[in-house]
C-alpha cells in the first residue's frame, strides 16, 4: 500500500478531541424522591470533575469516524495484482542526448549518419507513454531538470543517457541523485578511437613540459605511449596559485607544502585557456585541523555567485578528481575531528564510492573578495587533497565571472580520449521499479484513483451509528433525571 499524502497522518492527533470532550463534558447527578427535606442538612455544593470515561462505545466511534476521515485523507493506494499490470504497461522516460564534439568523432569513427542519436532517441520516446529529449554537451548538468520532469509523472521512470561517455561526461556522483524506483540505461554511441596521436605544450609548476601521446587499442586493451621534453622554466606561471590557499595546522604545514609541490607535477595550465582576474575572488581549503575552521563554518553562506557555481560544476567534473575519491579508504585520517556543515549554508562538493561526503562547499564574502570556501572532512588523504587543489587551479583559469567554461578549455577536454569502461557503465545500470510510485507534491494525484473514497463511506456509515448511539444514550440520561 502506498500513502500518496502521508503528511494528513498528522491529524490523526485530532483524536484526542473525542476524549477531551468526554473527559470536561458536564456530567447531571441523578434525581432521587423525598418525602420531605426537614432532615436533610443544608450543604455547599463542591466542584467535582469527571475522571471516568461515561459511554465508551459512542467514544469509539466517534475516534473511528476520525480515524478513518485522515486515512482517507492520506490518499491510501493498494498494490493490487491488476493495478501493477497495468502500471508496469506505462513508462515515462527522459532520454539526454550528448550532442558533444567527441559524440560527433565517435558516430564518424562507426559509420553513423549525423543525426543517428536523435533518430535513436525519438524512436524511444515513442516507444514510451511519455517522454522528453534533452540534447546537452553535458550530460551531467541535465540531470537535475530531467529529474524534476520525471518526479511529476505518474508511471514508470527511467532516464536514458545517448553518449560516447567521454571520461568526465557523466559519473556516479550526478547519477547518485536519481532515486532508486527510477530506472537508468546508458547507450554508448559511435565508437572509441583506435588510435589517437598529440602533441601539446603545458605548464606544469616551474617547467614547460612538451608532451608526444599516443593512445592505441591493443587486443581490446588501450595503451598510450607518451614523450616528454623539458625545455626549462616556464616562461609565466598560473595566476591560479595566488588565488588557491590552504588553512591549516602549523603542525602540518610541511605536509601541506608537500601537497602543494605534488599538485605542481599533475596542475597543467593549457595554452590558449584565457583567465579573468576582473572579479575578486579567491578559493580556500579548509582542512579539518584548521584551527579557526569553526569561524569559517560560522560566516559559511550558501552558493549564490555565477562564478562559484561554474567551480562547482568543473571540479566535480576533473576526470582525476572522481578515480581520486573512490579510493578513500577509513584508514586513512588527518588530524582533527570532523566538523558537520549546516545543509542550508553548503553542498556536498565530492562523494566516496560508498556516498559518503569528503568535501563540502560554501561561499563567504571578505570585504570586496568574493571566497569560495572548500570544507575539507579529516579522512581525506593527501593525495586526493592534492588533485583536489589541481582541480581548483584549472577551473579558476577556465570559469568566467558568469559560470561559463572558455570553449578553449571545452576544446581541450574533447580531446580526451579515453571512455567510461563497459563495466561501469554496467554497474551504473538498473531497470525502473514496477510498484506503483507517490508522484510529486507538485501533481498531488495520480492516473489510479485513491482508495480513501472506500474510508469515506466507511466514515460516513460509521457516523450514522454514531447518531443513533447518542440518541440513544440521551434518552437513557432523560430517564434517569426524570
Amino acid at each position: 500500500m502506498i500513502w500518496q499524502q502521508p503528511w494528513a497522518w498528522l491529524g490523526a492527533a485530532a483524536i484526542a478531541l473525542p476524549v477531551l470532550i468526554h473527559l470536561l463534558g458536564v456530567g447531571r447527578a441523578p434525581r432521587h424522591r423525598f418525602p420531605s427535606l426537614r432532615f436533610i442538612a443544608d450543604t455547599r455544593l463542591s466542584p467535582t470533575r469527571r475522571t471516568q470515561l461515561h459511554d465508551p462505545l459512542l467514544l469509539l466511534l466517534r475516534a473511528a469516524i476520525l480515524l478513518c476521515a485522515v486515512a482517507a485523507l492520506a490518499q491510501p493506494l493498494m498494490n493490487t495484482t491488476s493495478r501493477e499490470a497495468a502500471f508496469a504497461g506505462t513508462l515515462a522516460r527522459v532520454i539526454v542526448v550528448d550532442t558533444s564534439v567527441s559524440v560527433q568523432g565517435a558516430m564518424a569513427r562507426a559509420g553513423w549518419p549525423a543525426d543517428s542519436t536523435r533518430d535513436l532517441a525519438a524512436s524511444m520516446v515513442a516507444e514510451a507513454g511519455a517522454g522528453i529529449v534533452l540534447e546537452t554537451a553535458n550530460p551531467s548538468d541535465a540531470i537535475d531538470g530531467a529529474l524534476h520532469w520525471l518526479g511529476l509523472q505518474p508511471q514508470r521512470r527511467e532516464l536514458v543517457a545517448l553518449s560516447d561517455f567521454q571520461r568526465g561526461a557523466i559519473d556516479a556522483h550526478g547519477l547518485r541523485m536519481v532515486p532508486a524506483e527510477v530506472g537508468i540505461t546508458l547507450l554508448r554511441v559511435g565508437a572509441a578511437p583506435d588510435e589517437v596521436t598529440r602533441t601539446d605544450t603545458r605548464t606544469f609548476g616551474d617547467r614547460q613540459v612538451t608532451a608526444s601521446a599516443r593512445l592505441s587499442s591493443v587486443e581490446n586493451s588501450l595503451r598510450t605511449d607518451v614523450t616528454w621534453q623539458t625545455e626549462g622554466a616556464a616562461s609565466e606561471s598560473s595566476n591560479a596559485t595566488a588565488l588557491v590557499q590552504i588553512l591549516s595546522d602549523s603542525a602540518e604545514a610541511a605536509v601541506m607544502r608537500a601537497v602543494i609541490q605534488s599538485a605542481a607535477t599533475m596542475s597543467a595550465s593549457p595554452s590558449g585557456v584565457a583567465r579573468d582576474n576582473t572579479v575578486a575572488r579567491r578559493v580556500l581549503l579548509v582542512i579539518a585541523s584548521y584551527p579557526d575552521r569553526g569561524a569559517l563554518l560560522a560566516r559559511a553562506q550558501p552558493l549564490r555567485d555565477a562564478w562559484m557555481t561554474g567551480m562547482v560544476r568543473a571540479i566535480r567534473s576533473h576526470p582525476l578528481l572522481g578515480d581520486a575519491a573512490a579510493e578513500v579508504r577509513d584508514e586513512t585520517r588527518l588530524r582533527g575531528a570532523p566538523s558537520a556543515v549546516a545543509p542550508d549554508s553548503a553542498i556536498t562538493l565530492l562523494h566516496d564510492a560508498s556516498g559518503r561526503a569528503l568535501v563540502h562547499a560554501a561561499a563567504a564574502v571578505d570585504g570586496d573578495q568574493q571566497q569560495l570556501l572548500l570544507f575539507v572532512e579529516p579522512f581525506v588523504p593527501h593525495r586526493l587533497l592534492a588533485v583536489l587543489l589541481v582541480s581548483v587551479r584549472e577551473a579558476l583559469t577556465t570559469i568566467g565571472p558568469d559560470g561559463s567554461t572558455s570553449a578553449a578549455l571545452t576544446a581541450l577536454q574533447e580531446q580526451e580520449s579515453a571512455v567510461l569502461p563497459d563495466s561501469a557503465l554496467a554497474a551504473w545500470q538498473r531497470t525502473p521499479s514496477d510498484a506503483p510510485q507517490p508522484v510529486s507534491a507538485a501533481t498531488g494525484t495520480t492516473d489510479a484513483p485513491s482508495d480513501g473514497r472506500w474510508l469515506w463511506l466507511l466514515a460516513l456509515g460509521l457516523l450514522a451509528v454514531e447518531s443513533v448511539v447518542r440518541k440513544r444514550v440521551s434518552s437513557v440520561v432523560a430517564e434517569t433525571a426524570s
